[in-house]
């Protein structure tokens, strides 16, 4: 695979392989004919092995049920791999530091990328890696040649699992209908995600409190996060969290000595994956655009909510207040907040809050002793978000404009608000009196004011 010269190319696409049973493979997924339909759901794959799997764990009548937690599966090899990684008596430590963990496969994974004395370096900048597989990444991101383009529309990528997602996204003529309500997508996966949340038959409940979700893993995190007693400690700083993989992000964050710095600003990070977001948001050519508005923005994964927010259908509501969201996590943040029983004091003033989240927000902005300054004027703030708000607002040369009035701003989130308030057809109208707006969050503001609780009429 490493040393071949013979390479095996794909005659109905760019595909290319040092393997012949690769190439099979693909032709067999990518191009074949034969689909593998489940007699059970609407799942199809042109894979019999991906059928099989699907079959197992989504209507496998066997259950593997955890005796140590709540957890359940439907594949044996799921409920060991759980066992192993939640409780298994065996801890696999690192030598070189204080790292620790029950996954030998993650031990060694640490010992490679904090230890090891192989680097592999990029010829063309200063960008240097301990994994192979992060290097060609990176000369294939900044300094490869080839490109994959829609014959359809203008996108580009470097990758070609993006194209045929965009395609299969974008220009795909088949679509995916739940019969049981008008949500509509083009990719099945969306589909089958769709159908178990919002109609599924399964209940999982926790059994301390009244929480019930219809997906196991919302429970599993409910339960760590509102009855688990574990918690993982910073050594350096006070710093606490149920989280293993957040303390290593704070760690990493806030005590690392490591850094990446841009090459195309000033702009500096100890986390690489920052990095490559960064250059993606500002200095990057790809968008990713809404074709039933101007809404336009280069992350794809805030393209998807908002187009959700076209489709009527897709609304998260609260089952103990009138609340309702086109976007999950705001429902969960809701729910934390609004009729969450947990408090976080602020050990430095009188704030308290429902979200833990919140209080780490305010701790930073208003105790932290981190200053970020703007290099154009003389504002200051204890938050980047703030900095980069004001950068945006004050010193950005590029202005928005709106087609059906004399609104110019600097933030296009600013611009797409204002089309809506003013311009936008859909209107909030107040239930115990007789204000009506075009903007949400006023009716919320109104009623709270007012009328002291919180309700809410669409027309």
């Amino acid at each position: 695979m490493k040393h071949g010269s013979e390479k095996f190319n794909c005659h109905q696409c760019n595909f290319v392989t040092n393997a012949q049973t690769y190439l099979l493979k693909h032709i067999k997924r990518i191009h074949g004919s034969e689909k593998f339909n489940c007699n059970q759901c609407h799942f199809v794959t042109e894979a019999k092995y991906f059928l099989l799997r699907h079959v197992k764990t989504n209507h496998g009548s066997e259950q593997f049920k955890c005796d140590k937690c709540n957890f359940v599966t439907n594949a044996q090899t799921y409920l060991l791999r759980h066992i192993k990684r939640n409780h298994g008596s065996e801890d696999f430590k690192c030598h070189q530091c204080n790292f620790v963990t029950k996954a030998q496969i993650y031990l060694l994974k640490h010992i490679k990328m904090k230890h090891g004395s192989e680097d592999f370096k990029c010829h063309q900048c200063n960008f240097v890696t301990k994994a192979q597989i992060y290097l060609l990444n990176h000369i294939k991101l900044k300094h490869g040649s080839q490109k994959f383009n829609c014959h359809q529309c203008s996108f580009s990528t470097k990758w070609k699992y993006s194209l045929l997602n965009h395609i299969k996204m974008k220009h795909g003529s088949e679509d995916f209908k739940c019969h049981q309500c008008n949500f509509v997508t083009k990719a099945q996966i969306y589909l089958l995600k769709h159908i178990k949340m919002k109609h599924g038959s399964e209940d999982f409940k926790c059994h301390q409190c009244n929480f019930v979700t219809k997906a196991q893993i919302c429970l599993l995190n409910h339960i760590k996060l509102k009855h688990g007693s574990q918690k993982f400690n910073c050594h350096q700083c006070s710093f606490s969290t149920k989280w293993k993989y957040s303390l290593l992000n704070h760690i990493k964050m806030k005590h690392g000595s490591e850094k990446f710095n841009c090459h195309q600003c000033n702009f500096v990070t100890k986390a690489q994956i920052y990095l490559l977001k960064h250059i993606k948001r500002k200095h990057g050519s790809e968008k990713f655009n809404c074709h039933q508005c101007s809404f336009s923005t280069k992350w794809k994964g805030s393209l998807l909510p908002h187009i959700n927010g076209h489709l009527g259908s897709t609304d998260f509501r609260c089952d103990q207040c009138n609340y309702a969201s086109k976007q999950k996590n705001a429902l969960l943040i809701h729910i934390q907040v609004k009729h969450g029983s947990n408090e976080f004091k602020c050990d430095k003033c009188n704030f308290v809050t429902n979200a833990q989240t919140y209080l780490l927000r305010h701790i930073k902005r208003n105790h932290g002793s981190e200053k970020f300054k703007c290099n154009q004027c003389h504002f200051v703030t204890e938050a980047k978000y703030f900095l980069l708000q004001h950068v945006k607002m004050n010193h950005r040369s590029e202005e928005f404009k709106c087609d059906k009035c004399n609104f110019v701003t600097n933030a296009q989130t600013y611009l797409l608000r204002h089309i809506k308030r003013n311009h936008g057809s859909e209107k909030f109208k107040c239930n115990q009196c007789h204000f009506v707006t075009k903007a949400k969050d006023c009716l919320l503001r109104h009623v709270k004011r007012n009328h002291g609780s919180e309700k809410l009429k669409c027309d």
